[in-house]
């Protein structure tokens, strides 16, 4: 090579090594991040390993139960309030009296018929606007009150509190809570001074706002072409129509964000419809789904895998009902109340019977399957929760009542009779076993199960300190109200428990004096039929798979409680010890099936009030509210 080759060699290189190899095999990438990604998540789509369902890529947001709070003032105490000590609480009420315009704030409070109290709600997942929720009332450690009975809370701001970044900030105004106050005192005539100070309000609080649903995508998959295949898989099952235009429940915010709007047939329970949710499969080709259907169908004879089953047949839609059908005839309790829950939010009719059934012998699964026959568009679900009310167990027919009632409020057989403003009172026929039943969730209302039972005063029940019964020489029932300051009211009414109620009403009664009314009339034997208070079915129960039953009554904390509900039922699978103490299980001696809890106050949990236990359920750190 010459030296003038040589030359034109070196610079050659010279050039490449300063500016890049310009081969198209030695092109830079210049794909931004984003495009990679997309592409990344492109490829695994496609490969073997790919994921099927969305549960495997996304969890589900906004299922926690949210505690909300606020300082309130109940009026109309016989003298048993007080001024409370100064604190930042009374300032607080002080300053929410004056917003009201209300004049002599100072006086107001510090008034015996007055007391300072704290109001707490548990507000469950997606709950819409206008909605009722169960209120929780106790006396603050700042006040002297003696008492609550009979008292009435007015209108309460209700809010949440969080710790962020070491402050305690609140949220806007969840809701608003007003109401008549039942104690713990009035509902178990225990004359003790803590029970006297704590009670509860039907439905009294009022949502002003909607709490939503959401999808976050895991980091791995987090892109908007996983948003949108995600989008497309939720809004093919589930969407509606506004018009002539077809919305899907599913809009996405963000590449790792999903909202999901809540499908009117799962309002009573929006934690089975994220589960069924996280259970659909997206970016699926037909063969795929066969494949998944046999595999669901396979899955439904092994009660450790049927749930997971028939949540993703449930997803599916109508091609799931024939493996769903299959499980339901074949299987135990267990598997064929997962087959027959699926199949009632698919809306078929042949799992009437077996949720009958189910509901009358399974306590575990009576909350869920009472939904289900409450969502079911047939007769013969509403003919099923009519003869449940005949049935002698107080849960399975106060429950049966209250799934009517969700079904079509204006169903003639429970419609019954609204005394004034304070109660209702339901009259539901029934051949034998009458009963008599106490509401201290959703409604102020009293259901009597069998004829309106007469009454037998021998000569007087004393209510309290302003309120007397006693027979009058007429025949019928004089009930007397008594207050310092105000004419005696007096009314005279039939000698029954109906007429009972209606006196109580029209003399100023609130619930609470109901309640305690009816309770110390059944102390005294005056009323013949059994009184049962809150008999309501509630979710969050033992299953034992070993076949030894749980107690009805045998219930973990509910939304009464301080301690956050649970919202999951366990599946014992081997126990021997006589009491079902799920925390000492294993994970492979038991699986976890979530559930739905409600709110829903329990009286057995009295005892856990007033703890200062914090909770934050799914550690969520929604701060779009808080200011």
């Amino acid at each position: 090579m010459t030296l003038r080759k040589r030359q034109l060699a070196t610079a050659a290189m010279v050039l490449i090594g300063s500016t890049g190899c310009v081969m198209p095999w030695f092109k830079k990438d210049e794909r931004t991040e984003v495009q990679k990604k997309g592409d990344e998540i492109r490829e695994v789509m496609e490969s073997e390993e790919r994921p099927h369902i969305i549960g495997e890529i996304a969890v589900a947001r906004g299922l926690h139960l949210a505690k909300v709070q606020g300082v309130g003032l109940v009026v109309n105490l016989p003298n048993t309030g007080g001024d409370p000590r100064p604190s930042e609480q009374r300032t607080t009420l002080l300053q929410e009296i004056r917003t009201h315009e209300i004049p002599k704030a100072d006086e107001l409070i510090a008034s015996p018929s007055t007391a300072l109290v704290m109001v707490s709600a548990w507000v469950p997942p997606a709950i819409q606007k206008n909605a009722r929720i169960d209120l929780v009332v106790k006396t603050s450690e700042i006040s002297d009150a003696k008492g609550l009975q009979s008292g009435q809370l007015v209108p309460t701001r209700l809010r949440e509190f969080r710790t962020l970044g070491g402050t305690l900030r609140q949220s806007d105004v969840f809701g608003i809570g007003a109401g008549h106050l039942v104690t713990e005192s009035d509902a178990t005539l225990k004359v003790e001074p803590l029970k006297q100070l704590r009670g509860v309000i039907p439905g009294g609080g009022r949502m002003m706002v909607s709490r939503g649903l959401s999808l976050l995508i895991n980091d791995d998959f987090s892109h908007v072409f996983t948003a949108a295949a995600v989008s497309k898989a939720i809004n093919e099952r589930f969407f509606r129509y506004d018009g002539s235009t077809r919305k899907g429940a599913a809009v996405p915010k963000r590449d790792q964000m999903i909202e999901i709007g809540l499908d009117p047939k799962y309002r009573l329970d929006p934690q089975h419809y994220m589960n069924v949710i996280m259970s659909l499969g997206f970016s699926e080709k037909a063969s795929d789904r066969a494949a998944r259907i046999e595999l669901c169908r396979r899955q439904l004879h092994e009660p450790t895998t049927a749930r997971r089953a028939s949540l993703q047949l449930e997803a599916i839609g109508k091609e799931g009902i024939p493996a769903l059908m299959e499980g339901m005839i074949a299987g135990n309790d267990e598997i064929r109340f997962y087959c027959a829950h699926a199949l009632a939010y698919l809306n078929e009719a042949r799992c009437v019977e077996t949720l009958e059934q189910l509901t009358i012998t399974q306590p575990a699964f009576r909350a869920m399957t009472l939904n289900g026959l409450t969502i079911l568009d047939h007769f013969e679900a509403q003919e099923a929760l009519i003869r449940l009310m005949q049935v002698p167990d107080p849960e399975v027919r106060y429950g049966a009542l209250c799934a009517l009632r969700e079904r079509d409020p204006r169903e003639p057989s429970i419609r019954g009779i609204q005394m004034g403003e304070v109660t209702r009172v339901v009259q539901i026929p029934t051949k034998d076993t009458p009963m008599i039943a106490f509401s201290l969730s959703k409604y102020p209302e009293i259901a009597i199960f069998g004829e309106d039972p007469p009454l037998k005063i021998p000569t007087f029940i004393r209510i309290n300190s302003r309120i007397l019964l006693r027979p009058d020489p007429s025949g019928e029932l004089r009930v007397s109200r008594f207050e310092p300051g105000a004419e005696d009211r007096i009314q005279l009414v039939p000698m029954t428990l109906t007429g009972m109620i209606h006196g109580l009403v029209e003399v100023g009664a609130s619930y609470g004096d109901v309640t305690l009314a009816v309770m110390a009339a059944s102390a005294e034997n005056a009323i013949p039929y059994p009184v049962v208070i809150n008999p309501r079915p509630v979710a969050g129960r033992t299953f034992n798979r070993n076949g030894k039953a749980a107690s009805p009554w045998e219930l973990a904390p509910q939304g009464g409680s301080e301690d956050l509900p649970v919202d999951e039922m366990e599946i014992i699978e081997e126990d021997d010890s006589e009491s079902l103490d799920t925390e000492s299980l294993d994970s492979e001696e038991a699986e976890v099936l979530e559930v739905k809890a409600y709110p829903w106050w329990d009286y057995r949990s009295w005892t856990s009030w007033g703890s200062s236990k914090e909770t934050d359920t799914n550690k969520e750190k929604e701060s779009s509210t808080l200011r």
